[in-house]
């Protein structure tokens, strides 16, 4: 049985042997506190009571918040719009910010990124180097012409954030996201040394309900102290609730605004009243050659690629999240389900432009 394993404490070598005596482990190294293994069902009661083993739990599989069919990647369109140019205009263009895409189907062409990984195929080397986009390596990949999920996450991202580097990292296949593959991902962002990851998908969040937050929320966390931001799409779930992992306190979770920008969309998942996610709202509609798609997938990489952008030009990058949350415009929803509000970009750049940026 698949499993993810969450520790108590970081694993050193004696645990590891420990561990591996009872299960064989698929990831698993020493520093980590998560490890995946094969446990053989007679051997739960042993994995339980080693003292360093916090929680246990099947693998799970996640999904993207929102699949899209193979449209023309030549013009893409947010609605409501967003103004990149203000942004530009300003000098904050990405450039020397790390961002990671942690999604499906990218395009060699689109991203353009300096290290692309397969989680999902396992077909890198077995020194596992990450491997340049330029590589004769990208068979997987979507063809230049249609818009596969990571290929528009991307683009989005790069709209704001032209000079940021990419790091892309194949998570999933179809729809699918399996749990395993985004832990040992966000391990290897977090080796590359990203300041940024963006998540647009989602894990079912009952494992994250009771107060007791699964390895992937308890790795965003940890990122989180380390100061990489995790953005996260809040889901397509509407009153059904927030996805895990948006859900970690460490998150910055968004959910989206409709296409007039006057009230949050219908299908943006928030929590119960009191509720703390999502943290902020931005447009979730995209157009490509007229075709309409929407969801959180899409609001997702506007926040990641405005924090980029802003974040080139500043040491204080938890001040550049900061007053992006105080900025936010109340649209006159409920805070549970709007967060801090719509995204504000004016009033974001003014607010550092009179501060923060040296």
């Amino acid at each position: 049985m698949r499993s993810i394993v969450k520790l108590r404490v970081a694993l050193d070598e004696r645990s590891l042997a420990d561990l591996e005596t009872i299960s064989m482990t698929r990831f698993a190294r020493v520093g980590l506190k998560v490890a995946i293994v094969d446990l053989p069902l007679e051997n739960t009661g042993k994995l339980d009571a080693l003292p360093f083993v916090a929680s246990w739990s099947p693998a799970r599989m996640g999904a993207l918040t929102r699949p899209i069919p193979a449209l023309s990647l030549g013009c893409l369109h947010l609605c409501p719009q967003l103004n990149e140019k203000l942004l530009h205009d300003a000098g904050f263009v990405g450039e020397g910010i790390k961002v990671a895409i942690l999604d499906t189907e990218f395009d060699e062409t689109i991203i353009k990124s300096s290290g692309y990984k397969d989680f999902w195929q396992e077909d890198n080397s077995a020194s596992g180097a990450s491997q340049s986009l330029a590589s004769s390596e990208t068979d997987n990949l979507r063809s230049t012409k249609t818009a596969g999920h990571g290929a528009v996450v991307a683009r989005i991202i790069q709209r704001f954030a032209p000079h940021c580097t990419l790091y892309a990292a194949k998570v999933g296949e179809g729809d699918d996201v399996p749990e395993e593959t985004v832990i040992r991902a966000m391990d290897w962002a977090r080796e590359m040394g990203v300041d940024i990851i963006n998540a647009s998908w989602g894990f079912p969040f009952t494992d994250c309900d009771n107060g007791e937050r699964c390895a992937v929320c308890s790795l965003v966390n940890e990122f989180r102290e380390e100061g990489i931001f995790t953005v996260i799409a809040a889901g397509n779930r509407g009153e059904d609730g927030v996805s895990c992992p948006a859900r970690a306190e460490g998150s910055i979770a968004v959910g989206a605004v409709n296409g007039n920008g006057d009230a949050v969309a219908a299908y943006s998942s928030y929590d119960e009243a009191g509720g703390e996610k999502p943290d902020i709202i931005a447009p979730g509609e995209v157009c490509f050659h007229s075709v309409p798609c929407h969801g959180t997938s899409f609001s997702t990489p506007c926040i990641t690629g405005i924090l980029a952008a802003l974040m080139s030009r500043t040491r204080q990058k938890h001040h550049v999240v900061d007053m992006m949350l105080r900025t936010a415009k109340d649209i006159g929803d409920e805070s549970h389900r709007q967060g801090r509000g719509l995204i504000d970009l004016p009033a974001l750049i003014k607010s550092l432009e009179g501060g923060v940026i040296a």
